[in-house]
């Protein structure tokens, strides 16, 4: 794959599954898409041609309504919350997005064409297949008539992942097996751990290889509150699990989905983003 064909493809991948989370969150509620939700954006918005000529309509609508729709990540934060394939594929959907922001924002020597090509041959097919079957599209429909070249791409690229992680979690289980009788060291590691975790979001978390303390980094996704132009955390997203214990360091999307890390972290809603 050349790198201008991995850029194009990435964009493409991108462009459709924001296009997909939108549309989940979409058939739930038209206005869970939008940055401001609220009636009085949301009705000039969406229900246009239902407003009825009255002098009352400045004080209960917006004279220029909001109309900007959420940004990808935040549609996979919301979507995650309701849709399994969503859930399941949260991170590797989160590093769909970092190299499409790249694409769209960055110096494009910053652009990972080794990474977007695993996403792209690995991961593809498995993805959309989710997403397809849960929303009972069918092959055809999702796939064209390319599914058997599709399908060829991503036999030929896959890794029994539950093989690896096993075997690279046996292998930190045993260096904590080790190390685990030198009481220096591991109050050392003890207090690495600690001060991790006196930064923002980092949360402590079992470890999957020795069960000792390890740390999970994760990445923040704001919204802008349109009144108060405050900046709010909408969600995190888990980039990567460190145990200082056994050295167990695990930042591959996939492995990071595999071990259940996506559904560790589902954006919490309050009152105030209920549309009505």
């Amino acid at each position: 794959m050349s790198r201008n064909d991995a850029i194009q493809a990435i964009l493409n991948f991108a462009i459709g599954m924001e296009r997909v989370l939108k549309g989940i969150l979409y058939d739930l509620n038209p206005t869970y898409v939008l940055v401001s939700p609220e009636f009085r954006h949301s009705l000039r918005v969406l229900y246009g041609e239902r407003i009825v000529d009255g002098d009352d309509n400045r004080t209960v609508l917006a004279k220029r309504p909001e109309a900007d729709v959420i940004t990808f990540r935040n549609s996979l934060l919301r979507a995650a919350a309701v849709s399994e394939s969503a859930q399941k594929n949260k991170n590797r959907l989160f590093g769909l997005s970092n190299l499409r922001d790249v694409l769209a924002h960055h110096d494009l020597a910053l652009f990972d064409v080794e990474k977007a090509a695993v996403l792209l041959k690995r991961d593809f097919y498995l993805i959309t297949l989710d997403f397809a079957d849960e929303l009972k599209i069918s092959r055809r429909e999702w796939f064209g008539t390319f599914e058997q070249s599709v399908i060829g791409v991503a036999r030929n690229h896959q890794q029994d992942i539950k093989n690896t992680l096993r075997v690279k979690l046996e292998e930190h289980r045993r260096n904590w097996e080790a190390t685990k009788q030198d009481e220096e060291a591991v109050r050392r590691r003890a207090a690495v751990t600690d001060e991790r975790l006196e930064s923002e979001h980092r949360y402590e978390t079992a470890c999957p290889a020795c069960n000792q303390r390890a740390v999970l980094f994760a990445e923040p996704d704001y919204v802008i509150d349109t009144d108060s132009s405050e900046k709010l955390v909408a969600g995190e997203f888990v980039r990567l699990i460190h145990c200082e214990f056994c050295g167990l360091n695990i930042n591959d999307d996939l492995e990071l989905d595999e071990l259940g890390y996506g559904k560790s972290f589902h954006p919490e809603f309050s009152d105030d983003d209920i549309p009505f």
